[in-house]
């Protein structure tokens, strides 16, 4: 983590929302196999199942913003990093392979847990794609900070 844009705190930051998501996921899908005998109350949760990627993918929105934010919170490092001698291209692998570990992490963690309760395992696999391309999108922003 010498190298590393990443801190203990933007690290914990980042599995939480990783977590959220996953979770909203989680529980949206179970939304399905809950039985309840009240109507009203199976009418509201099913609207929420039935649209449940859309309420994820906007979620997950959050994550968007805060690749971005994380990125442009570090504008003043990376230029300093790219001054001491690091190129560009290096601090943008770093980034991504510290990202997809954390994502991985997360992803699997889930994996688990739905193998453990029974649960389709693919069902979030939509979630860990999207959360890629929203990295490597965040990963562009960075071309402009070689000259601040």
């Amino acid at each position: 983590m010498k190298q590393s844009l990443f801190r203990k705190k933007d690290v914990i930051e980042l599995c939480i929302l990783y977590i959220v998501c996953f979770m909203l996921e989680f529980m949206l899908e179970n939304i399905k196999n809950i039985k309840i005998n009240i109507e009203i109350v199976e009418y509201f949760l099913s609207g929420f199942a039935r649209y449940k990627i859309p309420i994820v993918l906007l979620f997950s929105i959050v994550v968007v913003v805060y690749h971005y934010q994380f990125v442009f919170r570090k504008k003043k490092e990376i230029y300093c990093r790219i001054l001491v001698g690091d190129t560009l291209q290096d601090i943008k692998k770093r980034y991504i392979l510290e990202n997809v570990t954390i994502l991985l992490l997360n992803y699997l963690l889930f994996n688990v847990i739905s193998i453990y309760l029974d649960i389709d395992v693919f069902k979030n696999s939509y979630l860990f794609f999207c959360f890629l391309m929203y990295i490597l999108v965040s990963t562009s922003g960075m071309k402009n900070y070689e000259s601040i």
